[in-house]
């Protein structure tokens, strides 16, 4: 696989979310997930990020590929300014972002020193993954 570099980019509008589903398409497309993951983790990263914007204003997500236990997956991590903590927890956790959740190999909301960061998964994998 490519080494990819690492994107990061802010969510404060219609138009960034966009850019936001542009580059997780891309960067999912480089890091060889096929075109049903693509879409998947662009559908999960684009509804999180809907959300987000809505109860929050403001997120940032960073696209790149990590190593988890000898396995490599595309990992979107966004976080949230400091101060919406709570809102991130309540979000995480409810019925609307359930669907997206599912659509990704892997979903976590971690605590961070920032504050809370969701994690999202797709593993990369040179045949049919397990």
């Amino acid at each position: 696989m490519p080494a990819l570099s690492p994107q990061q980019l802010p969510v404060s509008s219609e138009y960034d979310l966009i850019a936001l589903r542009q580059a997780v398409r891309q960067q999912a497309r480089a890091a060889g997930l096929g075109t049903p993951q693509q879409a998947r983790l662009t559908a999960a990263v684009n509804e999180l990020a809907r959300l987000l914007l809505q109860g929050v204003g403001e997120s940032t997500f960073t696209i790149g590929v990590r190593g988890d236990n000898g396995r490599d997956a595309l990992e979107v991590q966004c976080a949230t300014a400091p101060g919406h903590g709570a809102a991130m927890s309540r979000l995480y956790s409810s019925a609307e972002l359930d669907a997206a959740r599912h659509l990704v190999d892997d979903a976590r909301l971690l605590s961070a020193q920032r504050g809370p960061l969701v994690l999202m998964r797709m593993w990369v994998c040179q045949r049919a993954c397990p």
